[in-house]
């Protein structure tokens, strides 16, 4: 946030010294032309560097936090499902899948009857 308030400080300053500028004009001219040129100029300004400061802040601070925000939250979540969910599937299922084939094999093998040899040849 210091680069926001620095941004709105330097222009805020050139706002001054553009309105500064703008009434020393109107005081040299004195009359409806200089009020009139004088307030021009000093809402021209004015508007344009309120509309600059809205612009940098909304669009860039917020292109910025966007980012990085999006890019964190995306880096954290693809570790967290790549890395944590991946390795507890892993686990589990490969648990499950050795647990239920070993055991099933090794039923099947206790109820099997033994073979008797046969005849030789």
């Amino acid at each position: 946030m210091t680069c926001t308030v620095q941004a709105t400080r330097d222009l805020t300053y050139l706002a001054a010294q553009f309105d500064k500028r703008a009434r020393r004009a109107y005081l040299l001219v004195r009359g409806p032309l200089g009020h009139s040129a004088g307030h021009s100029v000093g809402h021209s300004v004015g508007h344009s560097v309120g509309h600059s400061v809205d612009h940098f802040v909304d669009h860039s601070m917020g292109h910025s936090m966007d980012h990085s925000v999006g890019h964190s939250v995306d880096h954290s979540l693809g570790h967290f499902v790549d890395h944590s969910m991946g390795h507890s599937m892993d686990h589990s299922v490969g648990h499950s899948v050795d647990h239920s084939v070993g055991h099933s094999i090794g039923h099947s093998v206790d109820h099997q009857p033994f073979p008797t040899p046969g005849p030789s040849c």
